[in-house]
C-alpha cells in the first residue's frame, strides 16, 4: 500500500511512510521501477529487497541519493527521499547456480533392477517402533541413531572408533559389569563397536542407559520431557575417564602386529611440563603432569579457544 501526501485535520502536512522510487542499476544497465521504500523501517529491510531484485548481495550494494549513501542501520526518514525518486545501485549481482547436468534420480524413483545393479542397496525392517533401514552403499561406515537429542554421544563414539588401539582394548577387556555402573559403560561401549563393523544402523540404546547410569546429568531433561542437547567435549572427557578407570589393570597386547599402549593415559594423554615465573622477582616454580587435556591460558577476548584436546599425542 502506498500513503498519499497530504494535509491533515489541523492544517499539518502529512508525509508517506510507504511510497515507491526508482532505482538505476549501473551494472545491470536497467533501472528498476515502482520499488517501494517505507522510511520508517530499518535501511536494512529496503536493502534485502533490492538484494531479491537484482541478485546484489548486501555486502556489495552501494545505494546513493543525491549523494547520500543508504546503508544498514541509516534512518530513511532523514534522507531527502520522496515519492518517484531515483536512486542509483552500483554492485555486481551472485552467478545463479547452474542447473544439474544430469537429472537428479531419488530412490523412489529408481526402478527395482536398476537398484540391484547400480546402487547395490538392500532394504531391511528394524525392530524399532516401524522404522525401516536402507542398508548402506558397499564402503560406506554404519551410522547410529538418533534416540532424541542423542548427537553428541553418536559423534564421540564414532571418533572413538576410529582409534584402532582404543576399539581393541575395549574388545578385549575382561572386566566384569555386574552391578558396576562404570564397567557396565565399557561392556556396553564394546557392544557398540562390534555392531559398527557390520553394514546396518546401529541402535545404541544400551550404551546411552549406561551412560546416563554413570553420569545423570546426561538424563536431564527440558520442556515438554524431551532430552536436553549436551556437550559431546564432556561427554568425550566422561567416556575416557571411565575407561581409564575400569582399563587401568588390563595388560598389554598387540594390534596389527605392534604393541599398543597399555592404559587409556598412554593413548589420549598428553605430558605437561610448565613453569611459573612471579611477575616481580626471580622466582619460579615448574611442574609436571599428566592430563587428558591441554588447557590454553589465553584471554577473554579469545576465550570460544578455552579448551584444546589432542587426540593421540603425548
Amino acid at each position: 500500500m502506498t500513503l498519499m501526501k497530504g494535509t491533515g485535520m489541523a492544517g499539518c502536512e502529512v508525509v508517506a511512510d510507504i511510497f515507491p522510487v526508482s532505482v538505476k542499476w549501473i551494472q545491470g544497465k536497467k533501472t528498476l521501477d515502482d520499488v517501494d521504500i517505507d522510511t520508517a523501517e530499518d535501511a536494512e529491510e529496503f536493502l534485502s529487497k533490492l538484494w531479491s531484485l537484482t541478485g546484489v548481495p548486501m555486502e556489495r550494494q552501494k545505494v546513493m541519493i543525491k549523494g547520500k549513501s543508504i546503508k544498514p542501520g541509516v534512518d530513511l526518514s532523514k534522507l531527502p527521499l520522496k515519492s518517484g525518486a531515483v536512486l542509483t545501485l552500483m554492485g555486481t549481482s551472485e552467478s545463479l547456480p547452474e542447473a544439474p547436468k544430469e537429472r537428479v534420480k531419488f530412490i523412489e524413483d529408481v526402478e527395482d533392477e536398476e537398484q540391484q545393479v547400480s546402487l547395490a542397496f538392500s532394504i531391511s525392517n528394524l525392530n524399532l517402533a516401524g522404522f525401516k533401514q536402507v542398508a548402506l552403499m558397499e564402503g560406506t561406515p554404519p551410522g547410529l541413531l538418533n534416540l532424541g537429542n542423542t548427537c553428541y554421544m553418536n559423534s564421540t563414539l564414532q571418533t572413538l572408533k576410529c582409534v584402532p588401539e582404543f576399539v581393541q582394548a575395549i574388545s578385549n577387556s575382561t572386566t566384569v559389569s555386574e552391578g558396576d555402573t562404570q564397567a557396565s559403560l565399557v561392556k556396553s561401549a564394546r557392544g557398540v563397536f562390534q555392531q559398527l563393523k557390520g553394514s546396518s544402523t546401529v541402535n545404541p540404546s544400551v550404551f546411552l542407559e549406561s551412560l546416563r547410569q554413570c553420569y545423570p546429568q546426561f538424563a536431564e531433561r527440558g520442556e515438554g520431557g524431551h532430552p536436553m542437547q549436551q556437550d559431546a567435549e564432556e561427554c568425550m572427557t566422561n567416556i575416557l575417564s571411565t575407561c581409564k578407570h575400569v582399563l587401568q589393570n588390563e595388560s598389554a597386547m598387540e594390534v596389527e602386529g605392534r604393541e599398543m599402549p597399555n592404559s587409556i593415559q598412554d593413548l589420549f594423554g598428553v605430558h605437561v611440563k610448565s613453569t611459573l615465573v612471579a611477575e616481580e622477582g626471580n622466582e619460579s616454580e615448574e611442574k609436571e603432569d599428566d592430563v587428558m587435556k591441554l588447557t590454553c591460558h589465553i584471554s577473554a577476548e579469545t576465550s570460544h579457544l578455552a579448551m584444546v584436546r589432542l587426540f593421540g599425542f603425548a
